[in-house]
């Protein structure tokens, strides 16, 4: 971060202008584009005693910022800055970014000001920040968010004045648009989170100390106060350098003389009370050491002034590292959103479920062929499952764990991630030839995209559409065992060796279904084409079920930055949605990247959410145990919305004006979904989107339903 005085052409140097010199050779060739800003203009303040030296207009432009934020929007240490894609404005990095001075102030805004000065003919795309100045370097706080927007100007003449408006908002649009809580690449980050599932502080004294605070500290100044008893969900968010500096403290605070917290107590309050009217009942102290992991519970000592251990604290963390990628830079970094359609109906794991009684989808869930069919039967978005293999290669498949049989008979379960990529492809639902499909991928290996569902679905054979016929084989297939270098902290890959694996039949059966093999989450980028979008729900197990199976899952941050590795590089323009029942994998999803909204995946609020073992659910869990629960949550962490199970919708509209009175987006999954009834019920409530297995058949009904109310409308 560098102040808000220019720099002088020594300070430039030559360097600089050679770097600059052929990209302004190429800007000069494509020709100039108009500017929208007003400029050119005297500033409506003299800014003569703070203007850099004069310079060869030949050769450099001097440029003044202008732009306004609210009052509400900047906080103690914060200052606005402006960062760009040229070295002038830091290349992008916010360590390189200009800071504005605030110039003049009114009762509801404040004017911030900046001169830049810029080889001439020089093209400069920007945007505007809101930094912490607290910190070296200063930490990003909010920016700019429009959609696939930057602002821009053409560097030209001796002088240029550069009035930009108020903060957020970019060209014609009445709504600011503004980012917040991304991680840049220069900062690792720890999430303490409170009132999980137990209470943060136990007092072996608790009846002597009514009124009292929980206060966290971290090295750098922070300080925070938190009501107690909590009653709900809150964190303190603690950045560092590396996760070597990563450490705070937790006080426990008695008021005297009458004093209380500021803050409503949910967030907790940067203004602590002054230590005079305060007792310190005892202190507990968290070193870097102790979060190592990156995630999990921490339980310490509370040590009273005089040595004693009076109590305990406690706390889950979460430490988030940066997800690095050439796309996901604060020049690429815009407000996800999601279309509110309350017509989108969304393929479940394709064209749905199997295991799904008289309403079971006739193609095997999770596979191409699936996602193939339900887009030819109107869905314009998927939804499915995302697991990693034992060698880290995402693939589509919803359980955890999978029945193989050996060629002896015996037959036994594993866990998807104790099986290497090449062991679970030869996994067939069916043995013997290849399915339809794979047939047709074969022929599509030189096309990375198809233009249309039609261009795929033209290489099947004509049988598939619209009648279904089971495809059946009898020859095997052998899997080997794979030796691969990997972060997987399980201790071995399944030995197949000397079996033959076959997946298992399902104890209830679907012989009728059309089978294909399963897939990576590669091959649906491949083969599905660019205009269906992706539901991508990540699979992560909880500690739960870790321990009844035995199994390790991957470490969290591994574990996201591999899936959005494969979509930053294979994305392009379609349509992603992140969804996950697991809150610190949505934490993680939000934080690491910007680009794809991410949606709370909750099953709360029905009838057997607390008597059915869910792997993907901790019940105890404040955080998603309800709705109301999981609306704060996401507003805490800056999700987008959630999903739910549509028995809670259909049994209490009120969620979603609930939902939507917060700003965030309700879509809803279930087996109720497949009912026309209950859908036409949601869509007139609003759900902004419904997850619904066997769309052949639920298409077909909603024609039918359709149909029928033209004809009655028209009989009236």
């Amino acid at each position: 971060m560098v102040n808000w005085t220019s720099r002088s052409i020594n300070e430039l140097g030559v360097d600089s202008l050679q770097k600059d010199n052929h990209r302004r050779q190429q800007q000069q060739q494509q020709g100039t584009t108009s500017l929208n800003q007003s400029r050119n203009q005297q500033p409506p303040f003299n800014m003569s005693s703070q203007l850099p030296t004069p310079v060869d207009p030949d050769l450099f432009t001097r440029v003044t910022f202008k732009i306004q934020t609210s009052v509400q929007d900047i906080r103690v240490n914060q200052a606005v800055a402006i960062i760009g894609d040229v070295s002038e404005l830091g290349c992008w990095n916010v360590k390189g970014s200009v800071e504005l001075s605030n110039t003049e102030r009114t009762d509801s805004h404040l004017v911030w000001t900046a001169c830049v000065t810029f080889p001439t003919s020089l093209h400069v795309n920007y945007k505007y920040i809101i930094v912490n100045k607290a910190r070296n370097p200063a930490l990003l706080v909010e920016w700019e968010a429009a959609r696939g927007s930057s602002r821009s100007i053409n560097v030209e003449g001796k002088d240029m004045f550069v009035n930009d408006g108020i903060f957020g908002m970019l060209g014609s649009g009445l709504t600011p648009w503004i980012g917040r809580g991304w991680l840049p690449d220069y900062e690792t980050q720890l999430r303490i989170l409170l009132q999980v599932d137990e209470k943060p502080v136990v007092l072996y004294d608790e009846e002597s100390h009514p009124d009292i605070v929980l206060r966290l500290h971290d090295p750098y100044g922070l300080s925070q106060d938190f009501s107690l008893p909590m009653t709900s969900f809150a964190e303190l968010v603690l950045h560092a350098p590396t996760l070597d500096c990563l450490g705070f403290s937790a006080s426990i605070v008695e008021y005297k003389d009458g004093a209380s917290i500021g803050g409503n107590g949910l967030g907790g309050s940067n203004s602590p009370s002054s230590p005079t009217n305060v007792n310190i009942v005892g202190r507990s102290f968290i070193i870097s050491q102790q979060v190592r992991n990156k995630w999990g519970k921490i339980y310490s000592p509370i040590i009273s002034p005089d040595g004693l251990v009076v109590g305990e604290f406690r706390c889950n963390y979460l430490v988030v590292t940066p997800f690095t990628h050439p796309l996901n830079s604060i020049g690429s970094l815009w407000r996800s959103i999601v279309e509110r359609n309350p017509q989108s109906i969304i393929g479940h794991r394709g064209n749905g479920k199997n295991n799904f009684g008289i309403n079971t989808n006739a193609v095997t869930e999770n596979t191409i062929l699936s996602f193939l069919t339900a887009t030819r039967f109107g869905a314009k978005m998927i939804e499915f499952d995302l697991q990693l293999t034992y060698d880290n290669v995402p693939v589509i498949f919803h359980d955890y764990e999978i029945e193989i049989e050996t060629s002896e008979g015996v037959t036994m379960k594993e866990t998807i991630n104790r099986l290497t990529l090449e062991q679970f492809l030869k996994l067939k639902p069916q043995k013997g030839n290849k399915g339809p499909l794979s047939k047709g991928m074969s022929h599509m290996k030189g096309n990375r995209l198809s233009r249309s569902t039609g261009d795929l679905l033209q290489l099947l054979p004509q049988s598939v559409f619209p009648t279904f016929t089971a495809v059946t084989s009898s020859s095997t297939s052998t899997t080997t065992s794979t030796t691969t270098t990997n972060t997987n902290t399980n201790t071995h890959a399944t030995d197949l060796t000397t079996s033959t694996a076959v997946l298992h039949p399902s104890p209830t059966g679907y012989s009728n279904v059309i089978h294909d093999r399963y897939s990576t989450f590669q091959d649906s980028f491949t083969f599905v084409p660019q205009d269906v979008g992706f539901m991508v729900e990540i699979k992560y197990p909880n500690i739960a079920m870790q321990n009844l199976r035995k199994f390790t899952a991957p470490e969290r941050n591994e574990f996201v930055d591999i899936i959005l590795n494969v979509v930053f590089n294979e994305a392009g323009d379609r349509k992603i949605v992140f969804l996950t029942f697991d809150p610190d994998i949505a934490m993680l999803l939000r934080t690491k990247q910007f680009r794809y909204p991410v949606l709370f995946l909750v099953c709360s609020d029905t009838p057997t959410f607390y008597s059915v073992f869910d792997p993907d659910v901790n019940v105890n869990d404040t955080r998603g145990n309800s709705i109301l629960n999981a609306i704060s949550f996401v507003k805490i962490v800056n999700l987008d919305g959630i999903v739910c199970d549509s028995e809670s919708i259909l049994a209490n509209h009120s969620f979603v004006e609930t939902i939507h009175r917060e700003n965030l987006l309700i879509f809803t999954y279930g087996s109720k979904n497949v009912d026309p009834v209950n859908v036409k019920i949601q869509t007139d409530l609003g759900v902004d989107g419904i997850i619904a297995d066997n769309m052949t058949k639920l298409s077909k009904r909603l024609k039918e339903q359709c149909t029928s109310s033209a004809s009655t409308a028209a009989l009236v």
